[in-house]
């Protein structure tokens, strides 16, 4: 056994520090205040008149204080002294008039009242305002109107009255286009347009266009609406649509139906 074989010495353990005065006082304080913690909330349970909510006492009474009764001095006529008290009550709960309905137009010598009227009306009350959009259309497109449509093609009588009564020169529907003015008939056939609100829609749009731009028309209308070009089916369908229109008629305005 050789010199280089005994183990390296060891420097031996340092001693622990003593503890202070410190460490013990915040030893004792943190005791303390684990104890307290957990007394407290059993404290509170067993004195809830400490530390309750007190409400303050007071006359419960409903009598009223006994000095005399004064004037009383109000706009309102229900606040008013009563004079009378001897004299028949008032059966109206509020008298005091707040506000009044003017009468205009409620007798007109053009028809009967607006409540009156039955919908969609009949009397010239409706005719005033078809009047009236029309010069403002006019006005904003710097020319006369040729025509009216409807949305979605539904007309009410109403409307179609107020159409003859406007000469309007042109209107269409879904089957056919004619002239309110001279009630002549133009053209008769449905319109190619489409739909695609739901994808129920949107199917039967398509069968219904393949079908349609097949039938033997002389002249065939196409409806599209800008949202139809959302869709790819649409778009293609639009296309084929054209093209079959394009094969055998020729583009036409209309206008072009009134000559």
């Amino acid at each position: 056994m050789r010199e280089s074989d005994a183990d390296e010495p060891v420097a031996p353990l340092k001693p622990a520090k003593k503890r202070t005065v410190t460490d013990r006082a915040l030893v004792c304080a943190g005791l303390a205040l684990a104890g307290a913690s957990a007394f407290f909330p059993w404290y509170v349970f067993l004195n809830p008149d400490k530390f309750g909510i007190h409400v303050a006492e007071g006359d419960r009474s409903r009598d009223l204080p006994n000095w005399p009764g004064r004037e009383i001095v109000s706009v309102s006529p229900l606040a008013m002294v009563n004079k009378n008290p001897n004299g028949p009550k008032d059966l109206i709960p509020d008298p005091l008039t707040t506000a009044t309905v003017s009468n205009a137009g409620r007798e007109d010598d053009k028809g009967q009242p607006a409540e009156d009227q039955p919908l969609p009306g009949k009397s010239p009350f409706h005719l005033l305002h078809v009047a009236n959009g029309r010069a403002l259309i006019e006005d904003v497109i710097g020319t006369s109107v040729s025509g009216f449509v409807a949305p979605a093609w539904l007309y009410g009588e109403g409307a179609l009255e107020a159409m003859r009564q406007e000469q309007l020169p042109l209107a269409e529907d879904h089957f056919r286009v004619w002239s309110p003015a001279t009630g002549r008939q133009l053209s008769r056939g449905p319109v190619i347009t489409w739909a695609s609100r739901t994808k129920l829609r949107l199917t039967s749009s398509l069968i219904a266009a393949a079908s349609l731009r097949r039938v033997p028309m002389n002249v065939m209308r196409i409806g599209v609406h800008p949202p139809d070009v959302r869709h790819p089916r649409l778009v293609q369908s639009i296309d084929d649509t054209f093209r079959a229109a394009g094969s055998c008629r020729r583009p036409a305005r209309y206008a072009d139906l009134l000559s």
